[in-house]
Formats: C-alpha cells, sequence, structure tokens
C-alpha cells in the first residue's frame, strides 16, 4: 500500500560548508541510538555510501551525500564552480570548487517517513528552499528550510463565491 505523492522542490540545495555535517546527520538517524529501520531504504548502502566520509576529501564527501539521498529516492546533482583556468595557484588549473549538492527531482511515487529525513537535514538545507508535496487525494503541504528548522506547512486555498464575483 502507501500513500501516493508527486513532489515539487524550488532551490533545495544543501551548501558545500553543510556536506559532512549532513552526512553525519544521515548517518545518526539510520545508525545511531534513536536510530530506526525504513523498508524502502536499503540500510546498508546508506551506511556504506557514507562510509569513512569524516576522513574524505569534500568532493567525495559530497558524491557520498547524493548516494545517501538517492537511496531515499531523493535524486541530487553535485555543484561545481567552472574550471580553473588562470589562476595564481597554478596547482587549481583544471580544477572545480564543489559548492554544494542540490536535489533536481523525487523519483518515488509513495510517501514514507521522508519528513524525518528533513527535520534531521534541515540546518544543513539552504534558508529558503521549499518541497511541495501534492498528495493522491488532493491534500497539498511543503517543507520550508529557514536555516535552522523546517517548517510543515498547508497552503490557504479561498474560492470565489456567487456572492463575491458578483459587481
Amino acid at each position: 500500500m502507501g500513500y501516493c505523492i508527486d513532489m515539487t522542490f524550488q532551490n533545495v540545495s544543501i551548501p558545500a560548508s553543510s556536506i559532512a555535517d549532513a552526512c553525519k546527520r544521515i548517518e545518526l538517524l539510520m545508525d545511531g541510538p534513536d536510530s530506526r529501520r525504513y523498508a524502502w531504504v536499503r540500510t546498508a548502502h546508506v551506511m556504506e555510501s557514507l562510509s569513512g566520509h569524516a576522513r574524505t576529501a569534500l568532493g567525495n564527501q559530497a558524491i557520498m551525500l547524493v548516494l545517501a539521498l538517492g537511496e531515499w529516492g531523493f535524486d541530487a546533482t553535485v555543484v561545481t564552480s567552472p574550471m580553473h583556468t588562470g589562476s595564481s595557484d597554478p596547482a587549481r588549473v583544471g580544477q572545480r570548487d564543489v559548492l554544494g549538492v542540490e536535489l533536481t527531482c523525487w523519483t518515488g511515487d509513495k510517501m514514507g517517513d521522508e519528513e524525518l529525513v528533513w527535520h534531521a537535514l534541515a540546518p544543513c538545507v539552504k534558508a529558503g528552499s521549499v518541497m511541495r508535496w501534492h498528495g493522491e487525494d488532493g491534500t497539498q503541504w511543503q517543507y520550508l528550510f529557514r536555516g535552522d528548522d523546517m517548517r510543515v506547512g498547508a497552503p490557504s486555498i479561498t474560492w470565489d463565491t456567487l456572492e463575491s464575483s458578483a459587481g
């Protein structure tokens, strides 16, 4: 069974400065003192994806985060700077800087406990990022990331009536 949903994103990203923290937060969610098992998430794959993240370069941490998010059904990509060409540091020529990880789409179709993941990651997500959800029964809600936390909200819909449209 399950609750079918569609989802859209508005600028949902995790800046480079928060990637290591995001990896740690997912690791704790999956294998910490208050961890749970999620039937649709391959816990071993998430933990393997994040293995050694604290001892790894930022570019590899970003890839690890993309793989872990993928296990939850969130496609993401590593965002990088343009390639360095004429740098004052010759060792940087041909390199790119990791700017962050950006969510591109949700590949699932049924709702699970995604809200737990995003509450855990909220301090890592860029302020102003928005995820909008639309359920099979027409219910709508959003996750609004505010820098340190995530607020779950629902839209307010007002319909015109015959009296309000007369005039």
